[in-house]
Order: structure tokens, then sequence, then C-alpha cells
């Protein structure tokens, strides 16, 4: 490998490589090649060499009129001709040179510039410089391939070693804890965090996550786990597959499903987790119904492409899997959209020692309110409580979503003080007071205490 290395090093010049977007071979490496580039670096003197030998060839009274020739890098070397300033035509353009073609490329700034014998030999000379550059890699390129199974296994532990330091380095920065892997169709995270939505907020609550899967008569159940862990469940419904969360938009719902699917996979690479605790039990997939990427190359709705999506969930999912499900029914009307969310409920829940571990939020609080969902020990209702004070001046964790447990998840608790509205407010307080406390009542329907 060393010696390998050193070969492609005493070739490539890479300090050169990068200003002329291509890979070039070092000087010394070739004689031929070294010629040819000393010819191309003294371009000026080259192109006067060039012009005399052309100027030898024309006929007398051409001579003082073709005195320059020049290297675009797109078109190579050309021969510059003045126009004739009333009817701008070239004053020559190859007259009296039987063996000579003179073909005209373009023309501005009153000069036409022409391409002929002499200019299309220097073309070649300089081709020959790339020829020689591309049989010289090409051979270095053959060199190395011999090698290619050594230089895979190198690059694959180079690979590892990378993402274990950055793992590394990111448990130790970000405050993260060792997961404990287990058998058990569990999933019991005490305080996770989203680790990159921690990053761009000023203050970030964590939040618990308890589910257990379907198991088989080998293999212990949540209670078991968590009293060996020390864990206080959310609710004492400690062995519920599946927890429905709702809660008003922007408060959180979104980003704990991701976070639970994050902490998830990363237990799984062998990262440390953005928890205070976490018990992870063995997963097979992760399924999820989070986003509709909608495109006008595909001939689909995005409530059809929803649908899809949960399709695959359906039959996909084990009981190894653990489910995300945002916002399912919401392409459609409000009837159906809740009636298949219902649904859904209904059928992971009913999968018993089969059924996977499964996180859903939804808007839909009438399949509650209406006993559309049957009420089981592998069902949990949570909302996202939202606590919001305006005596406060400065941001703490109460003025955050926080997931709560709940009995009855259509209920949302909006606590407002107007006790010292001190945020600008101009008018009658009272009447201000008044006018949100209806339009609380009439947009949620719930209560609120103000």
């Amino acid at each position: 490998m060393k010696e390998l290395g050193e070969a492609v090093g005493s070739t490539i010049d890479f300090r050169d490589s990068r200003p002329n977007s291509r890979v070039t071979v070092r000087w010394g490496v070739n004689e031929e090649l070294d010629r040819l580039k000393r010819d191309y670096n003294g371009m000026e003197d080259l192109l006067s060499q060039v012009v005399s030998d052309l100027s030898n060839e024309l006929p007398e009274w051409a001579r003082n009129i073709v005195t320059s020739c020049i290297f675009w890098p797109q078109l190579g070397f050309l021969t510059m001709v003045p126009l004739y300033p009333d009817t701008e035509e070239p004053m020559y353009d190859g007259q009296g040179l039987d063996c000579d073609n003179w073909q005209i490329m373009f023309s501005a700034e009153r000069k036409a510039y022409y391409k002929n014998r002499r200019m299309r030999e220097l073309d070649a000379h300089l081709g020959d410089i790339k020829d020689l550059e591309v049989e010289i890699l090409h051979n270095l390129a053959v060199d190395v391939m011999v090698h290619e199974d050594a230089l895979l296994a190198a690059a694959d532990i180079c690979g590892e070693l990378d993402a274990l330091v950055a793992m590394t380095l990111a448990a130790g920065k970000y405050g993260w804890t060792a997961p404990k892997l287990t058998m058990s169709n569990v999933l019991s995270i005490r305080a996770g965090r989203h680790p990159l939505q921690e990053l761009v907020l000023p203050l970030y609550i964590p939040n618990d996550c308890y589910l257990s899967g379907g198991e088989d008569y080998e293999t212990p159940g949540l209670g078991h786990e968590s009293r060996s862990s020390g864990h206080s469940p959310m609710s004492t419904s400690t062995c519920a597959s599946m927890t429905v969360l709702t809660g008003p938009n922007h408060s959180g719902k979104s980003v704990y499903l991701k976070q639970v699917a994050l902490i998830t996979y990363l237990a799984h690479v062998g990262s440390y987790v953005p928890a205070e605790e976490a018990i992870v039990g063995l997963t097979d997939k992760i399924l999820t119904r989070l986003s509709t990427r909608e495109t006008v190359s595909r001939n689909e709705s995005s409530f059809a492409v929803d649908l899809k999506q949960v399709a695959f969930c359906l039959k996909s999912a084990s009981r190894r899997s653990l489910v995300l499900v945002d916002e399912f029914g919401k392409g459609t009307t409000s009837d159906d959209g809740a009636g298949l969310m219902a649904a859904l409920v209904n059928h992971f829940v009913s999968l018993r020692t089969k059924k996977p571990r499964v996180l859903a939020a939804t808007h839909f609080h009438e399949i509650f309110e209406g006993r559309y969902v049957s009420k089981s020990p592998y069902l949990t209702l949570a909302h996202m409580d939202i606590r919001l004070d305006l005596t406060y001046t400065t941001l703490d964790a109460e003025d955050f979503s926080r997931l709560r447990d709940a009995e009855d998840a259509a209920r949302r608790f909006l606590n407002v003080s107007l006790r010292n509205l001190a945020i600008g407010v101009v008018g009658d307080v009272g009447h201000a007071r008044n006018t949100l406390r209806g339009v609380l009542y009439e947009d949620t329907g719930s209560n609120c205490h103000l």
C-alpha cells in the first residue's frame, strides 16, 4: 500500500490538477511529455515563430496583413486577419496557397479568425500532450487495479473507523448515553431528544416513549425490562403497542415521531443515543407514513400516495417493526379521513401477538369522541400539552410543548394568564380577553381555562 501510494503521488500533480480542472502528470515522468509542455508554456515565443514561418509561405503582398496568431482553449490555434472597414470582408483568406485550406471560424472586432494547415499542426501538437497524459494515467490505473481488493478493504475499514469516531465525538459533545439492546420486543425511552432539532432551538423539551410489540412465549415484555432498569412508565398501560398522539399544529408531534425513529436506528448501528436512558428491542424495519413527495412525473394524487405508503406498512410490518404514521387521512374528506384513521388504529391493536410497535399522530379527535376506536390495553392515547403564560418575559421549559399521558386524547388544555398583559397590546384588555375566549371556544371546541 505504501509503494502504491508513492507511485500515485509521484505521477499525479495534485496541486496543478485543481486549477486546470483535470488530472495532470508531474514533470519528470515522461521526457516527451515534458518537451511538449515546455513548448506549450512558451506559447508567446511559439506563436511568434509560427507567424514568422507562416509569413514566409504567403504571397509577398499579404505578409503585412497576416501578422498574428492566437490560442483559444475551445477552438485551438487560429490565424487573425483584419477586415476591410467598408465591406467588413477579410483582407486575405488564403489566396495563392493551393495546398492549404483556410477555413474561417468566426469574425469579431473587425478581425476574422481562420484555421489553416499551420494551425491544425499546432492543434495536433497540443493534442499530443493530452494523449500522452491519458496514456500515462491509464497505465497507472492498471497498476492500481491489481490491488483492487486490498484498496476496497482499506476503504471499508477507514469508513467504519470514521463513522465510529464521529459517533464517539457526537456522544461526548451532545450528552448522549449508551442504549441497551434487548431481545424483548420493547421500546423504552426516557427523556429522548431529536439529535438535530435540539441543536437549532434555544430550549428543547425531552419526551418519553414506552411501547411493547407482540411477544412469543420465550421473551419477556416491557414490564420486565422497566423493573430491571428502574424506569417509570408514563402510564399503567406498560404493554401498549400503539400510541396515538394529538395536539395543535407546530406542537412537536412530527418531531417526536422522528426522534423515536432516530433513536431506534442509532441504537442498531452501535451509536449512543440522545436520551437519558433507552431500552431498544431488536427491530427489523422502520416503516413510515410521514410525508408525501408529490411530483408531476407520477399520475397520482397526494392522497393516493398516502394510501400506498400505508398499504406498504400494513403489508410489510412484523411484530419486530416500528411503524410511524403522521396525519394519515388528511388528503380526503374529513369523514373519510377519520374513518380510515380509525380503521388503521383498530387494525394494529387487533393483531395481538403479531402487533408491531406503532406511533401515530392525528387531528381526528372525533374517532375517540364517537368511540370509533375500541378501548384496548394495547392502545395509549396522548396529546401535546401546551402551557402558555403571557406574563413570562423569558423562555422557560414550561412554555414549550411536552408529551403528557391522557385518558381522553380529544381534550386540550390551553392555560392563558392575562393578568399582567405587558406586551404592548393597546386597547381594552377586558375586551381582548373576552374576544380571545370566544375564538378559542369556537375554534377548538375544547375546555379552555382563561
